[in-house]
Order: C-alpha cells, then structure tokens, then sequence
C-alpha cells in the first residue's frame, strides 16, 4: 500500500531531488493558486482611502485681562475619508512565476520524452517548439523576423537531441541540470540585448497561450481521476463472488450528479452555493490524484516506464498548468479565469461520463463477479480507451458549441488582457490600451478589461470614459470596486445626485458593505442631509471592521454640525482608531473644546509631502496655544514644507502655523513678524490675520498697535470695550510688575529667555537694552529696542532708550529720526535736552576725527 502510495520510496537521490523540486512548485503553485482565487479583484486593484482637507472658522479664547475676556475667529481644519478604487496594479510577480514555471515544466517533459524515440520524441520536439514560437521573442527586439525564435529553437533543440542521444548516459538529474542551464544562458542573454523594459513580462504574457494549451490536455487527461479514485476505494474492498456493481452505480451517481451541478453552477444555470465544488479545488484533487493514476496507466499500458519517463512528462505538465492557472487567477484575467473554470467542469462531466462507459463496456463482468477490477482497468486494448477519449472530446465540444463561440472569445479577450499588462508595464499605454479594447471587443462586459480602460481613463481625468467602463465592469459580475468608481468620477463630474444614486443601487447586490455606506454618508453630508447622514454612519459603523474613515468621519460630522456642550459626548462615542486622519479630528475637537492636544507620533516622508491628514493634524497642533509638542517638528520644519511645490495648496495654512508655533512655543518676536505680513498680505483671511494680531499685541502690552489692528479687522466691539475703560493704565501698570520680575536676575545667559517672554515690554527692553550696553555689547543693545519699535511706535521711554543707543554708536541720522517720533510724546524741555545731547555727540565726534 505505502509502496504504492509512496512511490519514490525505493527511487535514489538524484530521481528524488529532481522530483522534489517539481512536487515543491506545484504545491507552492497551487496554493498561490487558491490565495489568488479567493482575493479575486483585489489581487489587482484596492480600495484606497480618500481624504478631503475640510476648514471652518471658530471662536477660540485669545485674551484674558482683568474683567474682560476676548475671543478671536480662527481657522480650524478636519478632514473627511470616503473610499476609491486604486489604480490597477500590474502584477508582475505572477507573470514571472508563470515564465519559470513554464520553462521548468518544459525541461521537465523533455527531460521525461528525451528517453524515449519516435513518435515521442517528435511530441516533445513539438511542444518545444510550439512553447518557443508563442513566446514571440521578436517582441523583444522589436523586430519583424523571426531569427529570435530561430536562435533559441536551434539552441534547445540540440540540447534535446543530444539528451535524446546520450539518454542511457544521462540520468533525470543532470538532464534537468541541463535544460535549466541552458534556459539560463537564453534568459541572460534576454536580458542583456533586449530593446525593451519588461523582456520577461513579454516572454510570460505572449507565452501564456501556450501554458494554456498545456493545461487543457493535462486536464482532459486527468478529469476522471476523482472517479476512478472512487472506483479504486471500491476496487479493494470487493469481495470475490459479491457483485461490486451496486457500489459502483451508486459511487457513479453521486459523481456525475455532482458533476452536473458543478457544470450548472459554473455556467450560471443555477445559483452559487457552498455545497458545490469550485472548478479550482476539482482541478487541485485530479492533480493529486493523477500521480497515481497517470502511473497506473503507465505501467499497464507500458506505453513506457512511469519511474524514467512518465513522472516527469506529468509534473511538467502539472507545474505548467498550475502556474497558469495561478497566474489567470493573480491577474483577475476573469475572461481567462472563467474559460479555465468552464473547460474544467465540462471536461470533469463530460470524461467522467464517458470514463464510466467505458469501465462497464469492459468490465462488467469483473465487477459482478467482485473481483479487483482497478488492477487492470487500463488493460483492454488502447483503442478501447482511444475511443472512449475521442467521445469524450466530442462531448466536450457539444458542450462549449452550447455557449455560441462565447468561450473562444473569452479566451482571445484573455489572452489580450494579458497582452495590455505587459504594454501597461512597459509604459506604452497607448498599445496597452489598443489590447483592452481588444479584449473588451471579444467580451463586452468582462471585468479585466473594463476595469483597466476605466483606470487609465481616471488616470487621465477622463471622468466621462471612466463612468462608461465601470458601468460595463459591473454589468456580468457586479463588484464594489465598480461602482465606487463610476460613483467617483460622477462625483469630480459635479452629479453629485448621479453619484449617490449609482451608491444607492449598489446596495442591492452588497447590502452588507460598510464602504458604501460609508460614502453615502458622505455624498448626503455634502447635500446637507444631516438625519440620513448619521443613519447611514452609524450603518457604517456596524458593518467596519477596522473602521477608520467611519471614525474619522463620524468626528468630522460633529465638528461640522454639533454644538459646543455636545461635542465632549459625541467624541466619547467615537471608536479608537490611530491614523492620522483621526488624530486630526481629535485635535480640531481639541481646539473647539480649549483643551491640551499631545502632538506626537508625527513623521513625513522624505520628499516632506503633506498628505491631507497629517496636514490637518499637523496645522491644528501647530495652532492651539495649549499643544504639548513631543515630535522633533519647529517652525523650521514648516518652512522646509513650504519650500516643496508638491505643498503649495498648503502654502497660506503653513504660513499661519509658522506664526503660530513661533509665538507660543519659540520665538514670540518671529510669530508677531510673521503674523503682521500676513495681516498686510491680500489674502481673504487679511482681517482675521488683523484680529488675532491685535488680541497677541494685547497680550504683549502694545496697546495703541493693537487698538489699530483690531480696528482694521473690524473687531469693533472689542474696541469700543476697551476704548472706554482703564485698560491702557492697568496694562501699564502689569508691564513694569512683569518687567521687575522678569529682568530681577539679569545675566548673559538668560537675556534671550527673558526678551522672548515679554518682547514688546517696554521696562523689560529698556534694562535688557541697558544691561547689554554695560557688558559692551552695544549692536546686540540697539537691536533689543530697533526691533521693538516696529510694533511699539508709542512708548517714550522706549525711544528715549533707542536714541541713547544709536549715539552710543554714533548712528546720528537713526538718533535724529528716533528724536521726531519721540516728539509728540513728550514735553519740549525733554526734547530739548535731547537734542543737546545729539548735538554734543555730533561735536565730540567731528572733533574726534
């Protein structure tokens, strides 16, 4: 039993290593088949997240003095998600994996043919040379000859003809050796002179026509393995004198039901179920099962030995037909995917049927009488088991005649989308799409094609073709990807109603899908639809799993539309979620709210493009007065974003941030610096700039400056509040408490710190000013008050400073034009001891010199 089962058992080392990397690929073959089965659609195209940069103005505390509190109007940013198909992805990977599949299995069924002479050997030669001539190496080299072909047939066929000639000196192993190498030499040198990108890629989709054809005649031939295991099962346990024909006609039945109802199903006669067989598992179970059949007919048949040749003739057919099918499968070739899954069924009926004719026309009587029939079932003449094939064949084509050439034009669509991957990798579109179109010509509705002409469409904001072919992509086979794309590009259409009924129908054929859902939501938020909006969120939410645009737009709902004493409720309500499209919800609620935002876990990449989310988080942390910054990000780093083109929808946001992160956390002169451009700019903002630089002067005590502001914002409540009332002297009053505070432990050390906590104070600058000038550094004392007196026009004792400053350092013309602003300010017996003063400096250096 095991020795039947374990058949290598006996085999040496150099028969089992070759057999072992056949066996290994097919096994990794098939399960990279099944993978690629399950994912279906996705293999090609994902559903990518689409993130919508939204800003609104809000009221946010700026000032707290004495009895008044004043606010500002702000800009606060949030961002909405919804889904969208991606981009089709070339999957070159399967590609690959087929071309060496192909050429492994190839070496393999030559290795097995090159033992044998005749008519065999001429087989193999024919295989070689179809597999060769359908690679159409002339693409390569992008010529029309066909001297590329002719080069690699000479090469590999001399190869098989030696190995045919020296086949007694050469065993499985070195033959192998033999043909790997010498695929290895053509693929090198593929490599090296070809004139394209994708040499590989061409070799594999040109070439997948004839791994095609290889698996067709490996699954003809293995169709009735799962019946003939049966029949085996029943074989062995029969008992002599004790018909085995009951158990043979009921094992018959159930088969060929099954059969029926896998055909039935594959072809849309009845609908899918779970108790049916998938046509990929019914192939995976003939091809293991098929081992042992194949050396049965071999050894009874003694066609030729299954251990020298047969073996080998079918892995290399089981390694081909597996990668192919992987690869139909890898790619979404669903024209292709669905010719295999066809030929698959039909051939498992119509030779299982026939297979069954042919075991009781030879033997009944073995059957009746209980004896093991399976030990001679391919013993009857060959023309017996000839004939039953031949029907069976004919079968087969009774069956595809029912479908009207439907399935020679799925394959031609196949074999053109096939074609268009290679050309779409390559990067000539143009030809790549001259080959969808082709394959949407011989299958209108097949999924492949559609779905690429509508991706190259997008990609070349063609929203009109892209809405046509995702209506033909989801016309056969309806599937998400389609209608959120035809729902997408309605949308940039501005049909917003189109876009949202496309949603609405979609959810006929997926009620259970939270995506779209999810941008129903949206599309209503958008219409103003608030009480469908949360339905339809919270129908969202149900069905996510990972939920992060449902949780980033449930936030950006309450952002959008929830009172103040609600928002702390509904963010409560909101689930967990860690991209950054959350994290910038929750810092705009953060702001809203007044409350600290923790701004971490922050990076870019290195080109510094800003995605609209970590534009968002990163343009609210920046902004709220209360951020607790952990990341490395300064205000630097927003100017080097601003420096890149890929950021210049950004460039207003990055400049208010840079004002903001200054002032609050770095340098306050730069952020009052940087605001003031802004408030003199022709940006629409101008006027909230103008506030919110009035309420930061205010903070610093430049009164007059900030009364200016806030009039040119036409804040003019805020002025009238405190035009009428005794802020100015009270302001006064708090700047030189602050100013003996502050400067109480003056030194070179923290005269930086000290300035950059009141920079426009005028008793804080006058003794930073002074106390710079006694230790000798006199430029870095008048900059103290220069700088100052861009904000602060109004402050004498300010200026009386900056003028002492400026004939400290003979700068007699700055002294006289200090000494004119100075003038209104002051009574003229102050003036006139000033000017003393400039016209003695004037003299004590004319006659210094």
């Amino acid at each position: 039993m095991n020795d039947n089962l374990i058949f290598w058992r006996n085999w040496s080392v150099k028969e089992k290593a070759p057999l072992f990397l056949g066996l290994t690929a097919v096994i990794f073959l098939a399960i990279y088949a099944v993978y690629s089965w399950l994912n279906g659609l996705e293999n090609i195209i994902s559903m990518d997240v689409l993130t919508e940069l939204k800003e609104k103005p809000i009221q946010s505390g700026a000032l707290f003095f004495d009895q008044f509190s004043f606010s500002s109007t702000t800009p606060l940013w949030y961002v909405e998600e919804s889904y969208a198909p991606s981009f089709i992805r070339i999957n070159s990977l399967a590609y690959y994996l087929l071309l060496g599949a192909t050429l492994l299995g190839v070496s393999f069924i030559l290795s097995g043919l090159s033992r044998l002479k005749g008519v065999w050997f001429l087989a193999g030669a024919l295989i070689l040379g179809a597999i060769l001539a359908l690679f159409r190496a002339e693409s390569i080299f992008l010529v029309n000859k066909n001297w590329p072909f002719l080069t690699a047939f000479v090469v590999a066929g001399i190869t098989y003809y030696f190995t045919n000639m020296y086949a007694q000196k050469l065993d499985i192993f070195k033959t192998t050796l033999i043909w790997l190498a010498v695929w290895g030499i053509l693929i090198t040198l593929v490599k090296y002179f070809s004139v394209i990108n994708e040499p590989f890629l061409s070799l594999s989709a040109y070439g997948v026509l004839g791994a095609i054809l290889i698996m067709m005649v490996f699954v003809f031939l293995t169709s009735h393995e799962i019946l003939s295991g049966l029949y085996w099962i029943v074989s062995e346990n029969s008992e002599k004198g004790k018909s085995s024909l009951p158990q043979v006609l009921i094992i018959t039945a159930v088969f060929l039901v099954n059969a029926v109802l896998i055909y039935l199903e594959n072809a849309n006669r009845i609908d899918k179920s779970t108790f049916v067989f998938a046509p990929i598992i019914i192939y995976l179970i003939n091809l293991k099962l098929g081992f042992w059949g194949f050396k049965n007919i071999s050894e009874q048949k003694g066609w030729f030995t299954f251990k020298g040749v047969g073996v080998w003739i079918y892995t290399g057919m089981a390694v081909m037909s597996t990668a192919v099918i992987a690869t139909v499968f890898a790619t979404a070739n669903e024209p292709l995917a669905e010719f295999i899954e066809d030929f698959i069924s039909i051939s498992f009926l119509s030779v299982g049927l026939c297979f069954f004719v042919y075991l009781y026309l030879n033997f009944a009587p073995m059957i009746k009488g209980g004896l093991p029939f399976s030990k001679v079932i391919y013993k009857p003449p060959f023309s017996r088991l000839l004939f039953a094939r031949i029907v069976a064949v004919f079968v087969i084509f009774f069956f595809f005649s029912m479908k009207n050439r439907f399935s020679y034009f799925q394959l031609q669509s196949g074999l053109n989308n096939a074609v268009g991957d290679f050309y779409m990798q390559e990067g000539d579109l143009k030809t790549a799409e001259t080959f969808y179109k082709n394959g949407a010509n011989f299958d209108l509705n097949n999924q492949r094609s559609n779905l690429s002409l509508a991706s190259m469409a997008a990609q070349a904001d063609d929203k009109i073709n892209s809405v046509y072919f995702f209506q033909q992509a989801n016309t056969r086979k309806p599937n998400v990807f389609s209608i959120i794309g035809k729902s997408k590009s309605l949308e940039a259409e501005s049909m917003y109603f189109d876009a949202l009924f496309v949603l609405k129908e979609g959810l006929k054929d997926f009620p259970e899908d939270y995506r779209l859902y999810t941008n129903i939501a949206r599309l209503q938020a958008k219409a103003g639809v608030t009480d469908s909006v949360l339905v339809n969120l919270d129908k969202a939410l149900q069905l996510c799993k990972k939920c992060e645009p449902e949780n980033v737009n449930f936030l950006a709902f309450w952002i959008q539309n929830g009172r103040q004493d609600k928002l702390a409720e509904m963010r409560a309500l909101a689930g967990n979620a860690s991209g950054y499209g959350y994290k910038a919800n929750q810092a705009a609620l953060e702001r809203i709210l007044g409350e600290e935002t923790i701004f971490n876990n922050f990076s870019v990449e290195q080109d510094s493009a800003l995605d609209m989310s970590r534009a968002a988080y990163l343009l609210n942390a920046m902004s709220n007065a209360k951020t607790l910054n952990e990341t490395s990000v300064k205000a630097a780093d927003l100017l080097r974003f601003q420096e890149k083109s890929i950021n210049d929808p950004l460039y207003e946001q990055l400049s208010w941030a840079y004002a903001n992160q200054q002032y609050f956390r770095e340098n306050k002169m730069a952020g009052l610096k940087q605001l003031t451009f802004m408030a003199e700019s022709t940006s629409k903002l101008a006027p909230l700039y103008s506030q919110n630089l009035g309420l930061w002067l205010m903070r610093e005590g430049a009164f007059v400056p900030a009364i200016s502001r806030l009039e040119k914002a036409g804040d003019s409540s805020s002025v009238a509040l405190l035009s009428k009332s005794d802020v100015h002297k009270k302001l006064d009053e708090k700047l030189r408490e602050s100013g003996a505070t502050l400067t109480k432990d003056l030194n070179l050390k923290n005269y930086e710190e000290v300035l950059n906590k009141a920079p426009l104070n005028p008793y804080v600058l006058v003794k930073v000013s002074d106390f710079l000038a006694e230790k000798g550094k006199s430029l870095e004392a008048y900059n103290t008050v220069f700088y100052a007196l861009d904000f602060v026009k109004d402050s004498p004792i300010l200026l009386k400073t900056y003028i002492t400053r400026a004939l400290g350092m003979s700068m007699f013309d700055y002294a006289e034009d200090g000494l004119k602003k100075l003038a209104p300010l002051v009574n003229n017996e102050e003036l006139i001891q000033l000017n003393r003063e400039i016209d003695k400096k004037k003299l004590e250096s004319e006659n210094f010199n």
